[in-house]
């Protein structure tokens, strides 16, 4: 059963850097396509985006479960803090993504579109923001580091 356990609250950690790969790779790659138009690479970043979406939707439900048991700790305030991070980064993609396929849908692809590139730009770095304050939980505060962590159960 111990097994089972550690691979729930481990789902987080792993997950985390799906969406970290994935809507980045996306971004540098929809800037290279501003640049040098490139209609084979168009649809890879539809994919990248709307993968590393769905990964980071996935991501944030798994730090709410991992959020649970220091729910009654004095880290709840910290890691609260990375939690709303992280459902900001991912109701911005998802909006992007929809925004994305509504275009892709009217023949008029916004992948490549100045405007959309600022979103996405905006996107990365509330990525990085959201990365940043869950690197602090886990290297300044031990947060699901078991063996080390005395607020959790060993």
């Amino acid at each position: 059963m111990d097994l089972l356990s550690d691979t729930v609250k481990d789902l987080h950690p792993i997950s985390v850097h799906f969406p970290i790969a994935l809507l980045i790779v996306s971004a540098a790659l929809s800037f290279i396509l501003f640049i040098k138009p490139r209609p084979s690479l168009q649809h890879t970043t539809w994919v990248l985006l709307w993968v590393g979406t769905l990964s980071a939707f996935i991501s944030s439900v798994t730090g709410l479960i991992a959020h649970f048991p220091y729910e009654e700790t004095e880290l709840h305030d910290v890691i609260t803090t990375h939690q709303n991070w992280s459902f900001a980064v991912t109701g911005l993609f998802i909006a992007l993504t929809v925004w994305r396929w509504l275009s892709r849908r009217r023949q008029a692809d916004a992948g490549t579109k100045p405007l959309y590139l600022i979103v996405i730009l905006i996107g990365i770095a509330l990525l990085t923001v959201s990365g940043l304050t869950g690197g602090d939980l886990v290297y300044d505060y031990g947060v699901n580091v078991r063996g080390i962590n005395p607020l959790l159960e060993q």
